[in-house]
């Protein structure tokens, strides 16, 4: 998998990449998307996480440039916690936890 060489969630930054172009994600206010490689992150509640990368693994692991990074600080019924690894780009579960 690729590594994580960006900034932190929340600076402007891509935490994947490091680039500064990003975009809102969808409906979620506090999520975006970066330009130069698709990650997701930012802060949401569990359930608006759940619905960009689903709480499951893929069935085959997919080649490494057909994923995308993700990194979201979650509010659930535990308090807050981190969800971060790397999804299929098409089906959008789990292919790496971390």
């Amino acid at each position: 998998m690729p590594t994580n060489k960006g900034g932190e969630m929340g600076d402007g930054v891509c935490p994947a990449c490091g680039d500064r172009e990003i975009q809102r994600y969808q409906n979620c206010p506090e999520v975006f998307e970066c330009c130069a490689c698709d990650a997701v992150f930012g802060t949401c509640n569990l359930s608006e996480s759940y619905a960009i990368v689903f709480p499951s693994w893929v069935k085959q692991e997919p080649a490494p440039e057909e994923t995308f990074y993700f990194d979201f600080e979650c509010l659930g019924s535990e308090g807050v916690t981190r969800r971060h690894g790397w999804a299929d780009r098409k089906s959008r579960c789990i292919v790496q936890i971390g």
